[in-house]
């Protein structure tokens, strides 16, 4: 099943914020990128949708690092007894032999409570059904989600994975929760059709913006380690490096690729858990949400990687979120959610441009959505996506480069007039004071055509 809809009612900042996760033909949008200022509750939308997922059982266990910090503390101010409210809507897709299976996941946190309650207000999959496939690991409501800090396991790690249904989804709660990633190669035979190091293989080397210098894997797990020595070796990625191919430890990867390799086979693995038949990562099906998925990737690596993950998941739903415009550059517009604040009562709220005058506006929780005003960043330039979508409406990120650039247009004009060369000290002393060199000289004034003949009479 994949998520359709979400509701979030008193969230932090989150008022009443409504979320479609369909396309026009009500089919599942497989991606949906947030982005925002910091403080545009990104992070909490994520959370909102695992907690949905958890199940009865499990989402107080999930959800207790940040439980106190849920309600929308604005309204321990006035006197509403509103409680907090996250509804959320899973179904098959229609085309599907799961297509009449839906179910429809409330959780709810009373004021000055510290307790979520889980109930099915729809649906003909209850939360009774939900908590057993929890329970068991098993059933077609697959969600993973990996926070910000995603790293791989220390050679030393050991995880007996007690709770897995929510262990692939802490990371997401707890900054310093360990991810079982490669780990999963212990608990998998290794024969040559049924490996977890095959699976991960072909999907690292499926698409080459997924993990570009990555040509090869060699996963041993525990097998044939006597030394520390082996430890460290036991798990090793062949790169390209230059004309050659070294085979190094995971250990010694760069933070991006540690990251990437982290998360892609912790959620292969959880994967494999759920479905020990899977052989391919086309056949994953479910739904990944990551926050700051740009986190420690170069702009070039970012470029390419929505489309790489659409290639290696294609019936994964992916919901991430981003602070990189490098990212949108394989986005559709209708997968851009951008949040803002409301100017009044700084609620969180969608944001989408107006058609007509390009402005943005916020979008009220009931209003219909219309994303004709909105720019399709795959044909935009870096400038372009800069202003339309992260709000930097200037040729130059720094101000001072405004600057500059409005000193350099005064200095090579030779019919600048006296209040610009008044102006033109006053831009030097201003870059000068900021540490920067000008190299433009000022040029010879000269007089307007017609100036003198019009001073002489």
């Amino acid at each position: 099943m994949f998520l359709r809809d979400l509701h979030i009612q008193n969230l932090k900042l989150l008022r009443d914020f409504r979320l479609s996760f369909e396309d026009v033909a009500g089919e599942p949008r497989m991606w949906t990128v947030l982005i925002g200022e910091n403080g545009t509750a990104k992070s909490s939308i994520l959370q909102a949708i695992a907690m949905a997922s958890a199940g009865r059982l499990l989402v107080n266990s999930l959800a207790k690092p940040v439980i106190g910090q849920l309600y929308d503390r604005r309204r321990l101010e006035d006197d509403s007894d509103e409680p907090m409210r996250i509804t959320a809507r899973f179904a098959a897709q229609p085309s599907s032999d799961l297509a009449a299976r839906s179910l429809e996941a409330q959780v709810t946190l009373q004021r000055n409570q510290a307790t979520l309650r889980v109930d099915h207000p729809a649906g003909n999959v209850t939360v009774d059904d939900l908590d057993e496939h929890r329970a068991s690991n098993t059933g077609d409501l697959f969600v993973a989600a990996y926070g910000v800090s995603r790293f791989l396991p220390a050679p030393t790690y050991s995880s007996s994975l007690q709770q897995p249904a929510i262990e692939r989804m802490e990371s997401l709660f707890q900054p310093r929760a360990a991810l079982h990633s490669l780990a999963f190669a212990e608990l998998f035979p290794a024969g040559p059709d049924a490996s977890f190091a095959k699976v991960l293989r072909d999907a690292l080397q499926a698409h080459e913006a997924l993990a570009p210098m990555i040509s090869g894997i060699e996963l041993r797990g525990s097998g044939g380690v006597k030394s520390g020595h082996d430890l460290l070796e036991r798990d090793r990625f062949e790169c390209r490096l230059g004309a050659n191919a070294y085979k190094l430890p995971a250990t010694a990867l760069s933070h991006g690729y540690q990251s990437i390799l982290a998360w892609i086979s912790d959620f292969i693995g959880h994967a494999m858990l759920v479905n020990p038949e899977l052989r391919s990562t086309r056949d994953i099906h479910g739904v990944a949400l990551i926050d700051e998925i740009d986190a420690f990737l170069h702009p070039v690596w970012q470029a390419g990687l929505v489309d790489a993950l659409r290639a290696v998941f294609p019936n994964v739903q992916f919901v991430v979120s981003t602070h990189s415009p490098v990212i949108l550059a394989g986005v559709r517009r209708e997968e851009i959610v951008r949040l803002g604040h409301d100017r009044i009562s700084g609620d969180v709220v969608r944001m989408v441009h107006e058609r007509e005058s390009g402005l943005l506006q916020p979008l009220g929780p009931d209003e219909p959505v219309d994303l004709s005003g909105e720019p399709d960043p795959r044909t935009l330039t870096g400038t372009a996506i800069y202003r339309d979508w992260f709000g930097v409406d200037r040729l130059t990120l720094h101000p001072q480069g405004e600057t500059l650039q409005e000193y350099s247009r005064i200095a090579t004009d030779p019919f600048r007039t006296d209040a610009e060369e008044t102006q033109l000290g006053r831009l030097k002393a201003v870059l000068a004071q900021g540490g920067i060199q000008v190299e433009t000289e000022p040029s010879e004034r000269l007089a307007l055509p017609g100036a003198a003949d019009a001073a002489g009479e």
